[in-house]
């Protein structure tokens, strides 16, 4: 069964039972693939930040802004990857 689904009254038990077998009949969806190993968050967050440095020529209050967060969170988050 699924978002379209419901059950409606007077109830329809032949109606119910035909929704159950097709649910159970249809192919199940497969979750979404495992990213690859090097794109993990650290390597995502390190990243962002090296773009945002230099699209604001290494203005830190700018790229802060830029990356939403603080002055002093994006000093701790540089000195975290060696930036």
């Amino acid at each position: 069964m699924g978002a379209q689904d419901f059950v409606v009254k007077p109830w329809n038990n032949e109606r119910f039972m035909a929704s159950i077998h097709a649910a159970l009949a249809a192919p199940r969806a497969v979750s979404s693939p495992v990213p690859p190993a090097d794109l993990n968050l650290e390597r995502s967050e390190k990243e962002l930040i090296k773009e945002a440095l230099n699209r604001h020529q290494f203005n830190i209050s700018q790229a802060a802004k830029d990356l939403g967060v603080t002055r002093a969170a994006l000093y701790r988050r540089m000195e975290k990857h060696g930036l």
